[in-house]
C-alpha cells in the first residue's frame, strides 16, 4: 500500500468508511427494531437534547441530511409526540416533548452499548482522533 498515490490512498479509506458506516447502519437498524424510533429519528432526537430547539434547517445542518429528510423525520416524531414545531417568523423551530425526552434519554445508554460494541478495538485516544478528523 505504501506505492499507493495520495489520491488512490483516500479512496482506499473513503471507500472503509463508506463500507463501515452502511454495516454500522444496517446494524443498528436491528438493535433498534423493537423501538418505537428509528436510527434517523434517533439522530434527530439527540440533536435536539445536545443543541435545544433548532430551527429545521439547522437541524438538517446538524444530522448532514437534506432539509427534505428532516421535514418527513420530524412529521413523523412529531405525530408520535415526540417533538413539536412552531413557527418563528419564517422558520419552523422544532422541540423535544417531554415524551420525547424521556424517550431519548432512556435510549441513549443502549445505544451508547451498542456503538461501543462497533467501535471496541479502538483505545480511547484512538476515538478522541477519529472524532477530530471527521
Amino acid at each position: 500500500m505504501s506505492g499507493l498515490r495520495h489520491d488512490e490512498r483516500a479512496r482506499r479509506a473513503w471507500l472503509t468508511m463508506v463500507a463501515f458506516v452502511q454495516q454500522t447502519a444496517r446494524a443498528a437498524e436491528q438493535d433498534m427494531a423493537d423501538l418505537p424510533i428509528n436510527p434517523p429519528q434517533f439522530l434527530i432526537l439527540t440533536t435536539l437534547l445536545r443543541h435545544g430547539p433548532l430551527d429545521q434547517a439547522s437541524l438538517s445542518e446538524r444530522c448532514g441530511t437534506t432539509a427534505a429528510n428532516v421535514s418527513q423525520l420530524v412529521q413523523k416524531l412529531e405525530d408520535a409526540g415526540y417533538v413539536a414545531r412552531r413557527s418563528q417568523g419564517r422558520a419552523k423551530l422544532v422541540t423535544l416533548t417531554t415524551a420525547g425526552e424521556e424517550l431519548v434519554r432512556l435510549t441513549i445508554p443502549r445505544h451508547d452499548l451498542f456503538i461501543g460494541s462497533r467501535f471496541a478495538s479502538l483505545t480511547k485516544s484512538e476515538l478522541e482522533q477519529l472524532q477530530r478528523m471527521l
